[in-house]
């Protein structure tokens, strides 16, 4: 603002002291000052007097919150590790890596240190070129419509928001999936898996992680993948099994949109975790699964999860007697034949606790399990439960179609031998 229109500020808010009628609104619209503006000149007035609040006490001398040269320099070698970085996280790190770090407590006191602000964070990005990360505008749908964001469920438990998404987590080429739960009433992570790809067995593990830290929520919201439901018919699958031996309810979602805290929290993961996997060393994806649900789903709740409206919890807890190991499996039925079940083109055999292996009569109906966790495949029946042992690998059956008696008498030859068109 100019002098000129100070001074008109000055004034309104002098004569204010002596009409009640005046009001902040008025001022703002006459001078395009804030309201807080305004109460913050208001109390200056009073304390210091018109002349003073006029001239600028800062004019021609160095800002109080100016950086020296050490603490910038210190900054571009912080960031060097994380060129893709956003501004709000870079504080994040300045603060908790530095600042807060007792053993930084030298580089604070050397290079005169400070705590620092968000907008002075912004301004040193700006005035260093740093490039932050642009921000996802808000969701819309295919006619360019805004999803309102829908209010949150009351009670933590009641929902967990479950989608997966690939990214290149570690910076190595590999795009892998991340699955994951978040909460409806407090946009809480409940938990996480890193798999190859989208897949059955990586909501199992996600979600066993979630009821043994949580509890068992009350429902589970997702996409229509078929990893949740069959396309065709919509039959259960094998994850639906296992959510209703644990009594969650699937509710599945008409949009991406419709999931808006699990797809947002997607957002903010591509942001952060590919620079605080760098930042905490983590260089592998057996370490990355731990290190996700022990440390980095709390350290991310501190920062951006909120109380629920009801602060009653609708996880219930998991019974004394139930064996996860019962929950989390495929489920499937086959048949004996020749001693020996087929299950995903191979042949395989039951053995007893000692490696000897059974023979069970041909047409004896048999259920085969594959652990989620361990991928041990095991047989049960009559309350028995039987390893089982790869015998051999089953050929796919090839097949050709031939257009013509030309094609036909090419693909024999084929099949014969190079030498086959000679001979002919």
């Amino acid at each position: 603002m100019d002098k000129s229109v100070r001074e008109r500020a000055l004034r309104m808010l002098s004569e204010k002291r002596d009409d009640p009628g005046i009001t902040y609104a008025d001022i703002a619209l006459e001078t395009g000052y804030s309201t807080r503006q305004l109460i913050r000149l208001s109390r200056r007035l009073e304390e210091e007097g018109e002349d003073a609040v006029l001239v600028h006490g800062n004019s021609g001398s160095r800002p109080h919150n100016a950086a020296t040269a050490d603490e910038v320099a210190y900054l571009r070698r912080l960031k060097e590790p994380y060129p893709n970085v956003t501004i709000a996280h870079f504080r994040d790190i300045y603060l908790e890596d530095v600042i807060e770090n007792p053993s930084k407590a030298g580089d604070v006191e050397r290079y005169g240190l400070v705590r620092r602000g968000q907008t002075w964070f912004r301004d040193l990005f700006a005035r260093e070129g740093w490039k932050s990360p642009a921000a996802r505008g808000p969701r819309k749908d295919a006619d360019g419509r805004q999803h309102p964001m829908r209010k949150p469920l009351p009670r933590a438990g009641m929902m967990a928001q479950v989608d997966g998404t690939p990214y290149d987590w570690l910076g190595d080429g590999r795009p892998w999936c991340m699955h994951l739960a978040v909460d409806d009433a407090t946009t809480r992570v409940l938990g996480g898996w890193f798999m190859e790809r989208e897949c059955m067995r990586g909501y199992a593990r996600m979600m066993r992680q979630v009821v043994t830290r949580h509890g068992v929520p009350r429902s589970v919201y997702s996409d229509k993948d078929s990893v949740f439901r069959a396309v065709k018919d919509g039959s259960p699958t094998q994850f639906a099994y296992m959510m209703r031996d644990l009594a969650v309810r699937m509710i599945f979602a008409g949009s991406p949109q419709a999931k808006g805290r699990v797809e947002r929290y997607n957002s903010t993961a591509q942001s952060r975790l590919p620079t605080d996997v760098v930042r905490f060393g983590i260089t592998s994806y057996d370490q990355l699964n731990p290190w996700f649900n022990e440390f980095y789903a709390p350290y991310l709740n501190t920062k951006f999860s909120y109380p629920p409206l009801d602060p009653s919890s609708d996880f219930m807890p998991l019974p004394a007697s139930l064996d996860l190991s019962e929950v989390f499996r495929t489920r499937e039925t086959r048949v004996m034949r020749g001693c020996s079940v087929s299950y995903k083109g191979r042949d395989y055999m039951m053995v007893d606790s000692d490696g000897v292996l059974l023979e069970v009569p041909d047409g004896t109906k048999l259920d085969v399990h594959v652990d989620a966790i361990t991928e041990e495949m095991y047989v049960e029946r009559s309350g028995k439960r039987w390893a089982c042992v790869p015998i051999s690998r089953r050929e796919r059956a090839m097949f050709n179609t031939t257009q013509d008696r030309r094609e036909l008498q090419r693909l024999l030859s084929e099949m014969r031998g190079p030498n086959a068109l000679r001979e002919g």
